[in-house]
């Protein structure tokens, strides 16, 4: 699928703006200690959905994305930046640490509050967005690559722990997403909404047994 120009222009935007004196930052925040807001992060879907979501909101107001993951551990330990560098330098760490930290939840209702710093968490959907604007879309995927690949530190574990577990041989990895409130979850029913059984056991094992008989390769598989 082909990159929209926007995300293009962004990317230009993004480096033409970086260290001029009046731009403004769009800061996605994940710390253990989060002045103004005691909501947790999320999970790691959560975290980057949201970032995406973020990223569409920062191309449209002009704002420089900027990501501080530090909780539980560094996000570039495991990413480095791809087509814009969203890593925080020493000053702009020292500037943010102590600064407010919004909630979004859902679509903006309104453009986001105008100061240099804006620092946000939350779990807003990546799809939504102004209702009815579509100026700013494109998959998931997409803006997912567009920002992030893999450290060459991951590389090398992923490299290595696959050779331990699977040996030269190929094979395929296989996610299965059963949702929250399928049978055998771990969440309490009542938490989660009754929609969200994505599959049976039964469309889960069609699933891989379709995989092995058209592949012949081992499968490796997760499911939750």
């Amino acid at each position: 699928m082909p990159e929209p120009d926007w995300l293009s222009k962004y990317a230009q935007f993004h480096q033409r703006e970086r260290s001029e004196p009046g731009a403004q930052f769009l800061i996605y925040t994940c710390r253990a200690s989060m002045p103004g807001t005691p909501h947790h992060c999320g999970g790691i879907g959560d975290r980057f959905r949201l970032i995406g979501f973020m990223l569409r909101v920062a191309a449209a107001f002009q704002r420089l994305l900027l990501i501080d993951w530090q909780s539980p551990m560094p996000i570039d330990n495991f990413f480095a930046p791809r087509q814009i560098d969203w890593r925080l330098d020493d000053i702009e760490h020292s500037r943010v640490g102590s600064l407010q930290v919004d909630v979004w939840l859902t679509h903006l209702q309104s453009p986001p509050r105008s100061v240099r710093y804006l620092r946000v968490v939350g779990n807003a959907p990546y799809e939504s967005f102004f209702p009815g604007s579509d100026s700013f879309t494109t998959s998931y995927s997409t803006a997912w690559k567009f920002l992030f690949q893999p450290s060459e530190s991951l590389r090398q574990a992923v490299r290595e722990l696959s050779s331990t577990i699977f040996g030269p041989k190929p094979y395929i990895g296989l996610h299965v997403r059963m949702g929250d409130r399928a049978p055998g979850t771990a969440f309490d029913p009542s938490s989660v909404p009754r929609r969200d059984t994505r599959l049976t056991h039964r469309n889960a094992l069609n699933i891989i047994e379709c995989v092995e008989g058209r592949t012949g390769s081992q499968t490796y598989l997760l499911s939750n």
